[in-house]
């Protein structure tokens, strides 16, 4: 008879470092593990324009176009609404807590601070994304 046990194992969350940074001992391409590969996911997600993902032409933030429009009051506004939106509906691994900015240089760079519980952890978690306009 075996013996099972209901406490499920941690969930660990896993994705490949798109800088392609070389593992220091194995020389294969880094892992990232939780809150970063939460960090790197919601970049890639805020900064993606709609339809830059072949698997989900729907999916992208499209955040980099609202950098270009002129700096007024409703830019952070916009800018949070976006963002807001973009993670509850493409990041699946966490439940969104705020989304806090500091816009600077004239609406053309922002840095977000993202908080949000990861589906495996009890604690809030913060990351900092810090978003640049390409002129």
């Amino acid at each position: 008879m075996a013996i099972t046990s209901n406490k499920a194992l941690p969930v660990v969350y896993k994705d490949l470092d798109l800088n392609f940074t070389a593992h220091p001992s194995t020389g294969d391409v880094s892992i990232l593990k939780d809150s970063r590969s939460i960090t790197q996911s919601l970049t890639t997600l805020c900064m993606a324009a709609t339809g830059e993902f072949l698997g989900d032409l729907d999916m992208g933030g499209g955040v980099g176009r609202i950098l270009f429009e002129q700096e007024d009051k409703l830019l952070e506004h916009k800018l949070t609404q976006q963002i807001t939106q973009t993670i509850e509906a493409h990041e699946p691994r966490i439940e969104l807590v705020a989304v806090l900015l500091d816009v600077t240089q004239g609406g053309k760079a922002v840095v977000v601070r993202v908080q949000y519980y990861m589906l495996n952890q009890p604690n809030v978690t913060t990351s900092t994304i810090s978003l640049t306009a390409l002129s």
